[in-house]
């Protein structure tokens, strides 16, 4: 862990520490955490960084703007700049905002190469995609909880003290986490299914081509390339099914079709469809049509062929 304390001359009085904190607990690293304290005159020239930069304010009001885009700030609220983006930022003239910079680096070109890494931050990181969906950076709104944390966090980065580590990790740790849950919270179904609805597609017509075969959540979720856990709830947000009830309503679909143009027991017609169980096939029918499968054979056999 190496800790550096340059006071940059940038015209807006400040404390700032550049730091490096890299974990192999979190995915990514910790570069800069910085306070302004900031006058109506006060302003931030276009500039970039490379990591990502995320705002806090603590109290007054102010614009940063990025993208073209004016992002109007007040105290509990959050901004996240991503990697690259040019911003700038002005204070309001009667009350000037007083805020906190951290710039985080959440390791993309690592996450690419394993995939298996993959901390509380890279989920916040990936839920905050989905909720962009890459176009607008939103403000995220009413963090109070997160000033406390900055201000303990850059207390113990400028202090050291025994287990300095552990606990830099865990502030760092509560941050994502409660960033997590209030973008969690902000996502809606169609947001989401922006990033479920290419696996969703794949797996579907998997299981429409192999239904016959003794499919279960792993094997589908296996074909595309996801954990089961995670698989099944971008499926559900998709469908508003559960891969297996998609998997057995294409499989009962299938059935209707050989009780009706086929003389097949229902044994026979059960093995056709994957289901080696009679019993399981029966229940499952009723449940989902309302009959038993021999009730159904005879009410639409009387229908059609009469």
């Amino acid at each position: 862990m190496d800790f550096s304390i340059p006071m940059q001359k940038i015209g807006i009085p400040s404390e700032q520490i550049w730091v490096t904190f890299d974990d192999e607990e979190i995915s990514g690293k910790l570069v800069f955490l910085c306070k302004h304290w900031w006058t109506p005159k006060n302003v931030l020239l276009p500039h970039t960084h490379k990591v990502c930069e995320f705002t806090y304010i603590v109290g007054g009001e102010g614009s940063i703007f990025s993208r073209g885009v004016e992002y109007k700030l007040s105290a509990g609220d959050i901004l996240v700049v991503e990697p690259n983006a040019e911003h700038m930022a002005t204070a309001h003239p009667k009350n000037p905002f007083e805020l906190f910079t951290m710039g985080y680096d959440f390791h993309q070109e690592r996450m690419q190469a394993d995939p298996a890494v993959f901390g509380v931050d890279r989920v916040f990181w990936k839920l905050y995609e989905i909720y962009t969906n890459r176009t607008r950076m939103p403000i995220i709104h009413g963090q109070h909880d997160i000033q406390n944390i900055l201000f303990k966090l850059m207390d113990e980065i400028s202090d050291s003290q025994l287990c300095q580590k552990q606990l830099i990790r865990a502030y760092l740790l509560e941050i994502f986490v409660l960033l997590t849950r209030k973008v969690a919270e902000l996502i809606d179904v169609n947001e989401m299914k922006i990033e479920g609805k290419e696996p969703v597609d794949k797996a579907k017509e998997f299981i429409r081509i192999h239904f016959q075969e003794p499919l279960d959540l792993e094997s589908i979720a296996g074909h595309v390339y996801l954990s089961p856990s995670h698989f099944s709830r971008l499926f559900k947000v998709e469908t508003k099914l559960s891969p297996i009830e998609y998997l057995n309503h294409v499989r009962i679909e299938e059935a209707k079709k050989l009780l009706i143009y086929s003389d097949l027991t229902l044994t026979e017609i059960a093995n056709r469809v994957g289901i080696n169980s009679i019993h399981y096939f029966s229940h499952k029918f009723k449940k989902m049509e309302g009959v038993s499968p021999l009730e159904y054979r005879r009410a639409k056999k009387k229908i059609l062929f009469r």
